[in-house]
C-alpha cells in the first residue's frame, strides 16, 4: 500500500497490477495509458525503475511471467504488447520490428 499512498495521488487510482515472480518487482498502471514498474530499492523501499508508454488508451490488464523478466499488457486501444528488459537494463517492447500480435476474424460457421 506504501506504493499508492507516496506515488500516486489518491484520486487517480489504479487500474491493473502484476507482481514478478519472486514480489520484488510490481508493475501497475495509474489508471491511464501507462505502466510503471517499481522495484525495491537498497532502502528496501519500491523505487520507480521504468515507464512502459506505448499504449494509446487506458491500460486494461497486466501480467509478468512468473520465470521471465517478460511483462504483457493490453488496452482499450485493441493492442497487446510484450516487454522485455534488455541488455542495457531498460524495459522495452519486444520485436519492435513487427507487431507481436495480429488481429484475425473468425468467421461464424452457419
Amino acid at each position: 500500500m506504501s506504493i499508492v499512498k507516496k506515488k500516486l495521488s489518491a484520486s487517480s487510482g489504479i487500474s491493473c497490477h502484476a507482481w514478478n515472480g519472486d514480489r520484488s518487482k510490481v508493475a501497475l498502471c495509474p489508471y491511464n495509458n501507462e505502466v510503471h514498474v517499481y522495484e525495491v530499492g537498497n532502502n528496501g523501499e519500491y523505487e520507480l525503475t521504468g515507464k512502459l508508454e506505448e499504449h494509446e488508451q487506458l491500460v486494461a490488464g497486466v501480467d509478468w511471467s512468473p520465470t521471465r523478466d517478460m511483462i504483457v499488457t493490453c488496452a482499450h486501444d485493441r493492442n497487446a504488447y510484450v516487454w522485455e528488459k534488455g541488455t542495457e537494463g531498460k524495459v522495452r517492447r519486444a520485436r519492435r520490428d513487427k507487431p507481436p500480435f495480429s488481429r484475425t476474424r473468425i468467421a461464424e460457421e452457419r
